[in-house]
């Protein structure tokens, strides 16, 4: 998913200043899909190809 990606990232651990949950990526990633599963939700679960000339 695209948007989550924005979220946390790959930085060197000893200039990392915080946030500290940034250390554990997969583990934020994972927690993200979870919670979107239980909301049955998706990035672009609200777009319409026709609303956009598609």
């Amino acid at each position: 998913m695209g948007i989550k990606q924005r979220l946390t990232g790959d930085g060197d651990r000893e200039k990392l200043i915080g946030p500290l949950w940034s250390v554990r990526k997969r583990e934020v990633l994972n927690e993200i899909d979870k919670e979107l599963a239980r909301r049955d939700s998706w990035q672009g679960k609200k777009y319409r190809e026709e609303e956009h000339g598609l």
